[in-house]
């Protein structure tokens, strides 16, 4: 069980605190508020899906429940996810966290899919990583009824089979013209060389 830092002289909670993030987690929080639907994040590449993650579940943890976070199947995203935690960057958490095989308590559970059903646990706020790969399929499916959460939340990068059935969700998207459109630019520009190839 890891504790939120404590001994911290600056305040960094600010740190790449890219305003379009903190837009994003308002989206979230209020249609977790005023729907049931599952909610979809949609966030391009690069512009920091765990950071926005932290931030959304600083402001949710503080008002009662649990969470727990699963990397769809893969190992390596949960694990990403638990480094940035443990880092602190880009956003320090004000909550404790721990992998769901540890036994501790913890007001966030990090691991996968699988873990779940060998060992159910209830949850308020269920947040699934690359969530198209596994999201209506029947091990998350059997994993929403082990944990019946009150909140689902989705995120994604390739959001098309969710925006194919738009209304089972409420999808918030974030694409990189929303990004460089932003003052907290994180792209730089791009140069574009044609060369023309000939067949002989």
């Amino acid at each position: 069980n890891t504790q939120p830092p404590e001994a911290v002289t600056k305040d960094y909670s600010n740190r790449n605190a890219f305003e379009y993030q903190d837009i994003m987690v308002e989206k979230v929080i209020r249609s977790l508020r005023e729907s049931d639907k599952p909610v979809v994040m949609a966030m391009t590449t690069s512009s920091g899906k765990s950071a926005t993650t932290t931030k959304l579940l600083n402001k949710l943890l503080p008002q009662g429940g649990n969470a727990l976070f699963l990397g769809s199947n893969l190992k390596v995203l949960a694990e990403q996810y638990f480094e940035s935690l443990e880092k602190a960057s880009p956003v320090i958490p004000n909550f404790s966290y721990s992998y769901i095989s540890n036994d501790e308590d913890a007001d966030l559970k990090i691991g996968m899919a699988q873990q779940v059903l060998r060992d159910p646990i209830k949850v308020k706020t269920l947040i699934l990583d690359e969530g198209q790969w596994l999201y209506g399929k029947k091990m998350m499916n059997a994993v929403i009824e082990h944990c019946k959460p009150q909140n689902i939340v989705i995120l994604t990068g390739s959001p098309s089979s969710f925006t194919k059935n738009r209304y089972q969700y409420n999808i918030h998207y974030l694409s990189y013209s929303n990004i460089s459109e932003s003052e907290d630019r994180i792209f730089s520009n791009v140069d574009l060389d044609l060369v023309v190839v000939y067949n002989k």
